[in-house]
């Protein structure tokens, strides 16, 4: 009896499990689907809109929806062409108020206005080195896109769970199995082009850069791994900076452990610039030797499961 109420209570948890995570990732879905579509507006008003100035004739705050709740954000009223339009309008540094001119982007097809977002130029630039990612070449667009994906993801993963749950089909864990071996896969192959464009990358920076000598402002280094219970040191891996200014920017690179430990501020450092990619490295900097890392484990992992799934599957067959 007792056996079979811990078996009901367990059961209850993944079952409140399940439907708790696929509420929470059907909210992530919907929410990064919204930006998607806002940011792919957007662009789509930035390839084919035009800049217009306007005049404002009336600021309101209304909520249309739920970022006017939370955003710095008014409505502007405004005559163009012998009609009155209006439109959202978030307030980064200025105040827009009545009788001030500001530029917008406007489409004739939609007949619509869109605020143009600048991007102010950063005081700071980090080396692409510096946590690498191919993903930080890919427009927002994209990203969400992607966003979007994964979240499907992990909602089939988990309606799935909470189907064999219910109705013991376990096709549906077959299935599941399946899609996780294809997403390792993909990861694996992902993970390896993106080590192999880091060196590329490295290389040309190798190759093509100028050198040039700096005066270090600051070093800074950043833990990789979390510490252990002894907070010995030996088994921590760490990431190691040092920036400095170049054209009115501070300017962050990677550097070398030797060269962390010996560089004070105001000491002077040898690197390499290339001005095609607008970034700087040490010299003799020997790049990320733990990149190859993530590559191999998901490539493990997709052996692993593709194993278990394909030859399992025929010993049950058997």
């Amino acid at each position: 009896m007792f056996g079979r109420i811990l078996h009901f209570l367990g059961k209850l948890y993944q079952i409140v499990f399940a439907l708790v995570m696929i509420a929470v990732s059907a909210g992530a879905a919907w929410l990064i689907w919204y930006f998607y579509e806002d940011e792919k507006l957007q662009n789509r008003f930035i390839r084919e809109g035009k800049m217009v100035q306007v005049k404002v004739s009336e600021t309101t705050y209304e909520q249309h929806d739920w970022r006017d709740r939370i955003g710095n954000s008014h409505y502007i009223h405004f005559p163009y062409q012998g009609k009155t339009y209006t439109t959202r309008y978030v307030f980064d540094t200025a105040w827009v108020s009545v009788g001030d001119r500001v530029r917008l982007l406007y489409h004739p097809q939609l007949d619509q206005f869109r605020q143009i977002h600048v991007e102010r130029p950063p005081s700071r630039v980090v080396s692409p080195l510096i946590e690498w990612s191919t993903t930080k070449g890919l427009s927002l667009e994209h990203k969400l896109l992607g966003g979007v994906i994964l979240a499907v993801c992990f909602i089939f993963f988990f309606a799935g769970s909470l189907l064999v749950l219910l109705t013991g089909w376990t096709f549906i864990t077959i299935l599941a199995r399946g899609l996780l071996v294809l997403v390792l896969g993909a990861l694996a192959v992902f993970f390896t082009y993106d080590t192999i464009q880091y060196y590329n990358y490295w290389n040309r920076l190798r190759d093509n850069g100028r050198p040039m000598t700096v005066t270090v402002e600051g070093t800074d280094r950043h833990s990789l791994s979390r510490r252990s219970r002894t907070r010995s040191s030996s088994f921590r891996q760490y990431r190691y900076e040092a920036s400095f200014r170049y054209r009115n920017q501070t300017r962050i690179i990677p550097i070398g452990e030797q060269d962390y430990d010996r560089l004070k501020p105001k000491d002077r450092l040898e690197v390499l610039y290339d001005p095609a990619l607008d970034d700087f490295m040490p010299v003799g900097y020997a790049g990320d030797r733990f990149k190859v890392l993530l590559p191999l484990f998901f490539l493990a992992l997709f052996l692993i499961f593709g194993w278990n799934l394909v030859f399992k599957k025929e010993a049950k067959g058997r």
